[in-house]
């Protein structure tokens, strides 16, 4: 399921199809039959394009407005068990994949790297290296400049959005079983297996802060918009 950015459109895949809803009154705008079933949406920052990954590791591109397909991208490879959420953990739903704000550049955690494709033509960019474990989770910067991603090898990346350059990188603490990216992109929330929480600078991997959380750990994680607020 995805709420397309302008807030006037609801998407949600049921098997090979594709529901687009108004979001203020429900009604059906239109269906659009994906090839396979859906496994994970997101909108381009525009709402003007919905991308739509398969079970079988392909993402496909659509028109929001009239359903037209738009160039296909590359298959994904498959990583076991790689299911972590993109704005949550312990979630079946796959969202290892984001639009960058100016909807030029779509990227998706693929193996053991983040893959990055031009959504015009749908060619892939060069591959950039980077995670010694599957991908698990990918999240743009408000400025559509940087994108942030976990790997299962517990190193969290950043990388240029429209080259896909590795900027930087950091190891997760021992015992880390999710991470949340905060909105505007500068801090991500560390949940451990001890119940703390710890708040880290994503540009350099600092600790900022070790909050006590649950007894029993942390089953769920979110930011306010502002990002002020766990």
């Amino acid at each position: 399921i995805a709420y397309a950015p302008n807030g006037k459109v609801l998407a949600f895949g049921s098997g090979k199809t594709i529901h687009l809803h108004a979001a203020d009154t429900g009604k059906e705008i239109r269906k659009i039959d994906n090839p396979n079933a859906t496994a994970g949406l997101a909108f381009a920052a525009d709402s003007e394009v919905l991308a739509a990954k398969g079970r079988d590791g392909f993402i496909r591109l659509f028109e929001t407005n009239t359903g037209k397909s738009l160039p296909e991208l590359g298959v994904a490879i498959a990583a076991p068990n790689a299911n972590v959420g993109f704005f949550a953990f312990n979630t079946a739903e796959s969202r290892d994949f984001a639009f960058a704000h100016d909807g030029k550049v779509l990227a998706a955690g693929s193996g053991q790297t983040l893959r990055f494709w031009t959504v015009a033509t749908g060619k892939e960019q060069p591959l950039a290296g980077g995670h010694r474990g599957a991908v698990s989770a990918v999240v743009v910067t408000p400025d559509g400049k940087t994108m942030l991603s976990r790997g299962t090898d517990n190193t969290i990346r950043r990388w240029d959005a429209v080259t896909g350059k590795e900027l930087g990188q950091f190891t997760e603490p021992k015992g880390t079983t999710g991470v949340l990216f905060a909105p505007d992109g500068k801090t991500a929330a560390l949940a451990n297996s001890d119940g703390t929480i710890r708040l880290h600078a994503v540009a350099d991997g600092k600790e900022l802060h070790n909050l006590k959380g649950h007894q029993n750990g942390t089953a769920a994680l979110a930011f306010s918009p502002d990002s002020k607020t766990l």
